[in-house]
């Protein structure tokens, strides 16, 4: 289940919105997730070690735990305004409960910002790819960006909106 442009941007306002507690630690690196596809675990191992600049662009440069296999992902200003500027190199990035209290808080988030959705912290992968593809992301570099070896994987992640399908309709009037 993936969750839609307007429902991440009510997690974003709540976000700013709550003070800092438990439920404000998982839903910084819940949008941070969202923003950019990693995988629960990754996200747990990142180190401030792993940002780098790629030709002048922000970028999140480590070995993915499911696949082993290194990924350069680029980091866009969403996703950067939850990672702190200043850490030791070697301290992790996001302070990460476990993925059952994760999702537990998760639940209560969910409530919190009136979004009626049963979701787990897997679904900000499927949140990512979703958005990506409703902006008009191709399934090959959406696939790339999860760090993902097959294409049919990418597929399944990906949810066509309502508005999507209208938006490329409507293109067909120029012909």
């Amino acid at each position: 289940m993936a969750l839609t442009k307007e429902e991440l941007r009510a997690l974003e306002d709540l976000y700013m919105a709550i003070p800092s507690d438990k439920l404000k630690t998982v839903l910084k690196y819940f949008l941070f997730a969202c923003f950019t596809g990693m995988r629960y675990q990754d996200i747990k191992d990142i180190k401030h070690s792993n940002l780098h600049l790629e030709h002048g662009n922000p970028c999140a440069l480590f070995i993915q735990h499911k696949t082993k296999e290194p990924l350069t992902l680029p980091l866009n200003k969403k996703a950067l305004s939850y990672v702190s500027s200043e850490g030791l190199p070697n301290n992790p990035v996001f302070m990460v409960y476990s993925i059952q209290y994760t999702d537990r808080l998760l639940k209560e988030i969910m409530e919190l910002a009136k979004i009626h959705k049963s979701i787990s912290f897997h679904c900000s992968r499927h949140t990512c790819a979703s958005i990506l593809q409703e902006l008009g992301g191709d399934l090959l570099t959406t696939s790339k960006l999860l760090g993902q070896r097959k294409l049919s994987t990418t597929q399944l992640y990906t949810r066509v909106s309502e508005s999507a399908k209208r938006i490329l309709m409507e293109m067909m009037e120029v012909i």
